[in-house]
């Protein structure tokens, strides 16, 4: 669900709604928009930086190893989905969504970083 912008009588804050994991569950037009640019050339790394590519409003949340490949975590900013993206020299490598208690755990995180408060539900 994201984040929610209400006004209190000391001014805005923000709500995060109680963990649903079908809130932070990659909805598959996603995964389809990401997995369309299997083919190309550029990697995950070019990818993000295209103006109109699948990774618009995604942000970096981390890189890692896992069976001696390259990965990088995306996060879709708006809706706090997440998908881990394997990392090649050329091309899109394996794209698996992340488990939702992951990526709350990610929202959560990115919760400090907002310029309102933000509240729980």
């Amino acid at each position: 669900m994201g984040l929610e912008r209400r006004q209190g009588p000391d001014g805005p804050y923000l709500v995060r709604t109680r963990y649903r994991p079908e809130d932070y569950t990659v909805h598959r037009t996603a995964m389809i928009s990401i997995e369309n640019e299997r083919g190309g050339y550029l990697n995950v790394f070019g990818l993000i930086g295209e103006r109109d590519g699948p990774f618009v409003g995604w942000a970096e949340a981390g890189r890692f190893e896992r069976d001696g490949r390259s990965w990088v975590r995306m996060r879709q900013t708006s809706v706090d989905w997440c998908v881990d993206v394997e990392v090649l020299k050329i091309g899109l490598g394996q794209v698996r969504p992340v488990d939702p208690l992951t990526a709350y755990q990610l929202a959560l995180e990115a919760d400090r970083q907002q310029p309102l408060p933000v509240r729980y539900e």
